[in-house]
Order: structure tokens, then sequence, then C-alpha cells
């Protein structure tokens, strides 16, 4: 079956956003450990303040001619599993998400911070990365449209590069280097579906969206319904958020869900909650993709 899909020019990165994942791909948060079963708040990604760049594209694939005495035999092609082409360079980046990617320990002492950067043994977190950027699509009837275009990179391992020189008075620049891994589900547990033929694994996916995109991690205790938005959601429809619960999708519902049932509906207040008809189990897995304001 052939799709008509409108590609969307994206304008540098906005913003980037990191969270934890499990061995299995599950997003824990914006922290290496996921939130407490039945607590009403999640642990949705974080923002990295300061982007100077992010590779928007992946590597190259790698051509290979055969050829014999008269010509060109055959053409072999090996598709890229890595991104990105070059550095990712934060001008400012918090010790926070060193910690994280590097799965070592931020230690507070009093007021101050303080980074082990060279532990004895070098580990490194699964992060989810979720890079945005603001972007225009032409199509017929909304010329000049605004969306958002986003990358969403399930697996990737973020290793620090340190500064290339010193330059005096010179602004802070952290330079990381994001390997990305095959991953076979999204970050909310979802499969990949090949449906009859294609891939079940991807290293980056595309996505579009009207609103800013972002995910949010909390786990059900068996009892609990409603659980806190970190970020007011910008529109309650089914359009602009999903929700899983151990990966299996929810269905939304204007205003309260029914009792006994799998749905969920949004309750707009000065923090936005996420109800649902029936709490989740215990240690449930619960994760929104949602639109934020």
């Amino acid at each position: 079956m052939a799709y008509n899909v409108k590609k969307a020019v994206a304008a540098g990165a906005a913003s980037v956003y990191y969270g934890a994942v499990d061995s299995t791909g599950y997003l824990i948060g914006g922290t290496a450990t996921a939130p407490e079963a039945g607590s009403a708040d999640g642990s949705a990604m974080l923002q990295l303040e300061g982007v100077k760049n992010f590779p928007f594209s992946p590597n190259a694939p790698e051509r290979m001619n055969i050829t014999g005495d008269d010509g060109a035999i055959a053409q072999f092609l090996w598709q890229p599993i890595e991104l990105p082409t070059g550095d990712t360079t934060f001008a400012v980046s918090d010790q926070d998400f060193a910690a994280l990617a590097m799965s070592t320990l931020s230690h507070a002492i009093g007021g101050y911070q303080f980074l082990g950067i060279q532990p004895g043994s070098v580990t490194y977190q699964d992060l989810c990365f979720l890079v945005t950027s603001q972007a225009k699509s032409r199509t017929t009837g909304s010329v000049g449209s605004s969306l958002f275009y986003s990358y969403l990179i399930m697996k990737a391992n973020a290793f620090y590069q340190g500064r290339d020189v010193f330059a005096e008075r010179g602004e802070a620049a952290f330079v990381y280097n994001i390997i990305a891994n095959k991953a076979d589900a999204y970050p909310w547990g979802l499969a990949f579906s090949d449906g009859t033929t294609g891939d079940t694994e991807f290293v980056v996916m595309e996505m579009t969206s009207a609103y800013r995109p972002i995910i949010e991690r909390w786990t059900g205790d068996g009892e609990v319904t409603t659980f806190n938005l970190s970020k007011n959601i910008a529109e309650d429809s089914a359009n602009n958020i999903a929700v899983y619960v151990d990966g299996v999708a929810q269905e939304w519902v204007t205003g309260v869900p029914e009792a006994a049932s799998t749905e969920f509906g949004i309750t707009e207040n000065t923090t936005d909650t996420l109800v649902f008809g029936t709490a989740p189990g215990n240690g449930a897995k619960i994760v929104a993709l949602y639109g934020w304001s």
C-alpha cells in the first residue's frame, strides 16, 4: 500500500530532551530510577539547555561496486546503524546529565554538586533522546503552517568528549558523541510492527506534531488512578496524547473515564492530570507521549 507523506522542513535543533531507558527499552524517566509505585508525580524527559548543534541526518549508506572487465556486475548497499555524522555540542550542560550518561553519581554536598569525571570503571546508561525543532509544511490550504519536527532516538549512549581547546573568557562548551543503537520497541513498550514486510528494528524515527512533544513515565500500584503531568497539555484530544500501560494502548475519552475500563481522560487544572478508569496494576509501567504548550 502506498502512502502520501508530507515532508516537514526542520529549522535547526530547537531543543533536546533526554531520559534513561531500561534494558528492554522502556522509558525510566529523567533520572536513573523509575518513579516510585503509586506516586502521583511522574518522571518526564528533561531538557538540555544551550543546544548548539545536533546532527539531523544519519550516516550515508556505504556502497560497494563489484566490477569486471566489461563494467559493473553488481552493487551492494549497507545501511548505516549509527547516528550521528558528527559530535553534538551543548553550550551549557548540567552535571546531572553527565552523571546519568556515564552511570556515575552526582554528589550533593551543601549547595554544591560534585561529579567524578573519570570513574574507575566507566559504564554508559542507555538514553532516549527527543530532538525537536520548529518546522514548516506547505500543504493545500495551509501554506506556511507551523508544526514541530522531531527525531526520536530510542536507545543511545552519550560519550563526553571534553573541551577541545582552552579559550580565555570563552563560553562553556560540552561536546558529546551520541552513538545510537538499534531498538525493537518504542520507549512506551509498544513493539515495532512490520505488517507483512518491513523492519522490526530502528535506530532513529522521524515524527511531526502540532505541539512540542514530551514523553513521561509513571509506575502503578493497583490503587492510584490519577497521575500528575509535568507539563500542561496543549490540547485535550486523542490526537495530542497517547498513553500506554505495559505496552498496551489505552483509549482516550472526553472528561472522566468509566470505572473498570481501559480508558483515560485529562483533567485540566493548575496542574493537568491523567485519569484512568481502572488503577494500573502494581508495578505497571505507564508511559505517555503528549504535546504541551
